[in-house]
């Protein structure tokens, strides 16, 4: 299953299907254990001790050398898939909510916290150093160098059509490199005119002008295309980094709340939290079977009559003296069950 899994990524790689490329190595890609898993290796043994006749199972269980996916080609294919969907995400202010809220690959987000916090990034090595680097300089607007550095990795050439494939990546690369273009500092402008953006990412005017219309259309940025001269006139709709911050200290502030309601909840017997109905009193509704204080039983003739309760008159269930001293006796209900609620 978990080969076939791969094969379907591939597959659907080389179709140029990014999404379910992603989707279908994002499990498999994201762990240590990717050439155990595909049955190219055998687990080691730190992850359980083994006998003779467990290890020789499972050795019987390898494939052939022939039949081996290249791991670098996976690995290479699953981060790159993984930059194209991060990348508008990545490219927002470091303090909007949305840089938070929408994650799509944790593993891509290590990797280039783990590269970004480094003191010296020297010349990509493997292919991780690889799609970082062309991560990094995406965000910083470098395209043409982010394209180059994806487009000379020798793995490709181990798909069908590697010419085919380089295209296509430097195709994606264009028209992501120009989302996050405009999400990061499409701000800091008036006005941004359409044949500017056309030439600084080398693609033509009909598809910049259909790109920058469709991140209209989801929101991604706040303007309005001026049809007479082709530019797209800026909104001032965004956030201050003040505001930003503002923001965060409400979110923090919301969750602190919410945990100490479950807390205070957990001990005083109360169930539902802040959003949910109350009763007529404005009260959260109880557990008799938890809130004893709210009963005035258990004490003198409770064990019989009505769920251990006492009527005014001081009898079990509202019986007169005299009518419950002729009444024979009834056993007393368990200790487990006296507090138990009436079935209905």
């Amino acid at each position: 299953y978990n080969r076939a899994l791969v094969r379907l990524g591939l597959c659907a790689f080389s179709n140029e299907l990014v999404v379910e490329a992603h989707a279908a190595l994002m499990e498999l890609a994201a762990g240590a254990r990717t050439k155990e898993l595909l049955a190219q290796a055998v687990t080691s043994q730190r992850y359980g001790e083994r006998n003779p006749d467990q290890e020789r199972q499972e050795r019987r269980r390898l494939v052939p050398y022939h039949m081996h996916i290249n791991l670098e080609l996976v690995e290479a294919v699953h981060l790159f898939c993984a930059m194209l969907l991060e990348l508008p995400n990545l490219a927002h202010n470091a303090f909007d909510p949305k840089r938070r809220s929408a994650v799509v690959s944790k593993t891509f987000r290590r990797y280039l916290d783990q590269f970004e916090r480094q003191v010296f990034n020297g010349p990509p090595e493997n292919t991780r150093d690889h799609v970082m680097t062309a991560a990094h300089l995406l965000l910083e607007g470098e395209w043409r160098k982010a394209a180059d550095q994806l487009t000379s990795m020798a793995v490709w050439d181990l798909l069908p059509d590697p010419a085919r494939t380089r295209a296509f990546l430097r195709a994606k690369i264009q028209t992501e490199g120009l989302r996050a273009y405009l999400i990061s500092s499409y701000a800091h402008f008036d006005s941004l005119s359409l044949s500017a953006l056309a030439e600084r990412f080398d693609l033509p005017p009909n598809e910049t002008h259909a790109l920058v219309s469709k991140m209209l259309l989801d929101g991604t940025i706040h303007a309005c295309w001026d049809q007479p001269t082709d530019t797209l006139a800026v909104q001032r709709m965004e956030p201050t980094k003040l505001q930003f911050l503002a923001l965060q200290f409400a979110d923090k502030c919301a969750q602190l709340v919410e945990a100490n309601e479950r807390v205070l909840d957990s001990r005083t017997g109360s169930y539902g939290y802040k959003y949910e109905p109350r009763d007529g009193y404005g009260e959260r509704s109880r557990r008799p079977w938890v809130e004893r204080g709210d009963r005035g039983g258990h004490h003198g003739g409770g064990g019989g009559g009505y769920n251990g309760m006492l009527s005014p008159g001081g009898t079990p269930g509202g019986v007169p003296p005299a009518a419950a001293s002729r009444r024979a006796p009834r056993r007393a209900a368990p200790a487990w069950g006296r507090h138990w609620p009436p079935l209905l």
